[in-house]
């Protein structure tokens, strides 16, 4: 007899407490095709982005300090290098084929309201389960994307405002918070579930953790 390991979140009953983080190992339709197949119970994808990114070569950089010994290293991989129809096409196949696994998408845009709401409206139909929205990623600055948005708790409110907006009903809304801002995740979470968020993801990759320590020291 086979213990029962189904476990209710915000709503959605997953078949096991066990989900796929949006990194690389969900960077494709096939990743997390397989993946389902194996027994997760859930993914969240690649964040996906309005034009696609194309990852740093090579994603791993060392620091060295003056006498050119290698004291950290940093990953610098970036968002999904899919397009936004790549993804539309590859979660209607996968809910098709999975209909009981959780799928959520991880939306990741600049401060443009208006960007955010596109992506959001691009998955209209798809029977996906939720949106992450990436207000963390620390590898990325870029036109004000990650870790920026993050930091305006206003921006952060807005944003999730407007995907509420723009989402069918019953979907999940997890913002992304960022370690950067601390000690303002409460009041980030706070003011997105003031808007509609139901979930939040606590904590995105820390960044080159060993050079923040050696500052602090």
């Amino acid at each position: 007899m086979r213990n029962d390991l189904s476990v209710d979140f915000v709503g959605t009953r997953l078949v096991n407490p066990f989900v796929l983080a949006s990194a690389p190992p969900t960077g494709n339709y096939d990743l997390i095709d397989r993946a389902f197949d194996l027994g997760w119970a859930g993914a969240v994808t690649k964040s996906v982005t309005s034009h696609p990114l194309k990852d740093k070569v090579p994603r791993i950089k060392s620091y060295r300090d003056k006498q050119g010994i290698i004291f950290a290293y940093q990953n610098y991989e970036m968002g999904s290098y899919k397009s936004v129809d790549y993804w539309v096409r590859g979660v209607e196949k996968l809910k098709k084929n999975h209909p009981d696994k959780m799928l959520i998408i991880s939306l990741f845009g600049t401060p443009d309201l208006n960007e955010w709401a596109e992506l959001t409206r691009a998955f209209k139909g798809t029977k996906i389960d939720g949106f992450e929205l990436n207000y963390s990623c620390p590898h990325s600055d870029s036109q004000g994307k990650g870790f920026i948005v993050g930091q305006n708790i206003s921006l952060c409110k807005d944003i999730t405002r407007v995907v509420k907006e723009n989402s069918e009903d019953g979907i999940i809304i997890m913002p992304k918070l960022p370690y950067l801002s601390y000690p303002n995740e409460y009041f980030i979470a706070n003011a997105c579930a003031g808007v509609g968020a139901n979930s939040v993801a606590a904590i995105n990759t820390i960044a080159g953790l060993i050079l923040q320590l050696i500052q602090i020291l």
